[in-house]
């Protein structure tokens, strides 16, 4: 999967690091402070957020920044309230996800007890935890989570 980016993107970080919550927040720094001008649903319960500005690849619009969560539970909360689930209705998934647009990242933190890493988003809080039905979980969290830049050809 990794090598299908070479050619346009360049994806930050090591995809099979040992993340510690100081790793996590220098390989996701590029988009810190930033918010994301699309949260999609993709296939399943997968999410894609778009930061920065927007380039063209392949006849698609993109941010600069991508972040693709895959093969991953996760809960969005805004305050103590939880919101939705990867387990929920596409619908209501999408509704609720969307939320996050134009939201700064403020913050993220990797719990390497529980293996969740938490993405801030001002008052909203996207958890994202190991599938449980993968047999590795921490390969999951790390390569669950890609922030990928978008380089000139």
């Amino acid at each position: 999967m990794a090598r299908q980016f070479k050619s346009a993107w360049q994806c930050l970080g090591r995809f099979d690091m040992k993340a510690t919550a100081i790793d996590i927040r220098r390989y996701f720094q590029p988009a810190l402070r930033t918010p994301p001008w699309r949260v999609k649903v993709g296939v399943g319960s997968f999410l894609t957020f778009e930061f920065g500005p927007r380039v063209r690849d392949h006849g698609h619009i993109r941010g600069r920044w991508h972040l693709w969560i895959y093969l991953s539970n996760w809960k969005l909360l805004r305050g103590k309230r939880q919101l939705v689930d990867s387990d929920a209705d596409r619908t209501l998934m999408t509704v609720s996800t969307r939320r996050l647009e134009e939201k700064a990242l403020t913050n993220i933190d990797f719990n390497a007890r529980t293996q969740e890493t938490t993405f801030s988003f001002d008052d909203f809080r996207l958890v994202v935890s190991p599938a449980d039905y993968l047999d590795s979980p921490m390969i999951a969290i790390v390569t669950g989570c890609f922030l990928c830049q978008k380089t000139k050809y």
